[in-house]
C-alpha cells in the first residue's frame, strides 16, 4: 500500500547555506512564559533525586577534599586533609555536568549551579595560594 497523497519540505532555517538571511523568514515561536521559582511546597521531597541534589553532592565532595568540612577540627584532634587534586576533580564533574545539561536546565538549576562553581573555584584557588579558604 503506498501513499500517493502530494506533499511539500518546507525549510525553516532562517539562514542559507552560504550563511545568508533567507528572505522569506519564518516567524519565531512564542517563547514560553517565564516560570517563578517554586514555592516550598512543590520542591521535592528530601532525599528525592534532583539535579539540585546531584550539584549538592559534588559541592559537599569538594568541601570535604578542601578540608572545609569532615574530620578534624576542635578538641585537640588532627586538621582536615586537604586534597586539591580530588576537589578540582569534584569541580571538573560540576563544570562536566554544566556543559552537558545546557539548555536543559531550569532558571533555578542554572542559579544554584552557578552560585557553587563561583564559590568552589574561589575557595580551591585560596587553598592552593596557601591560605584558608
Amino acid at each position: 500500500m503506498t501513499d500517493e497523497r502530494p506533499f511539500t519540505v518546507r525549510d525553516r532555517r532562517n539562514f542559507t547555506a552560504d550563511g545568508e538571511l533567507r528572505s522569506e523568514t519564518v516567524e519565531p515561536a512564542p517563547a514560553p512564559p517565564v516560570s517563578e521559582p517554586a514555592p516550598a511546597a512543590d520542591l521535592p521531597p528530601a532525599g528525592e533525586a534532583t539535579l539540585e541534589a546531584l550539584f549538592a553532592d559534588l559541592a559537599a565532595a569538594v568541601a570535604f577534599h578542601l578540608g572545609l568540612m569532615g574530620e578534624g577540627g576542635e578538641g585537640g584532634e588532627a586538621a582536615p586533609k586537604v586534597d586539591l587534586a580530588a576537589a578540582r576533580h569534584a569541580i571538573s564533574m560540576l563544570e562536566l555536568l554544566q556543559s552537558k545539561t545546557q539548555g536543559n536546565r531550569t532558571p533555578r538549576e542554572d542559579q544554584v549551579l552557578e552560585r557553587l562553581l563561583f564559590e568552589l573555584r574561589m575557595a580551591w584557588m585560596s587553598r592552593a595560594q596557601g591560605g584558608a579558604a
